[in-house]
């Protein structure tokens, strides 16, 4: 069975071998369309994210792309919104990454 992970590392792994950088993005935590007025869980403080899920995500995917050396970046999260953005909550977040 072809998981979506290995099927991630497939694509970018091919990409590499055609040489084509990657900056693996973060861009929501559950899958579907992105950026509108009702996606709950773009960043913090929005009823669907989990900030430790999301640091756990960051985790797996730095550990799965590591000897990737055409892997040259990782977003930690795509798009904060403006307005809706929590910029008091990503300071006191971002110390759950810097262990990862």
């Amino acid at each position: 069975m072809v998981t979506v992970i290995i099927c991630c590392q497939e694509v970018v792994s091919n990409l590499g071998e055609n040489g084509v950088m990657v900056i693996l993005d973060n861009h929501l935590t559950t899958p579907g369309w992105c950026c509108g007025d009702n996606d709950l869980d773009a960043f913090f403080g929005y009823p669907h994210f989990d900030p430790l899920v999301w640091a756990k995500g960051l985790r797996k995917m730095a550990t799965l792309f590591r000897n990737f050396t055409h892997v040259i970046g990782m977003s930690l999260r795509n798009e904060p919104r403006g307005a809706r953005d929590y910029p008091d909550l990503w300071f006191r977040y971002i110390l759950l990454i810097l262990n990862i």
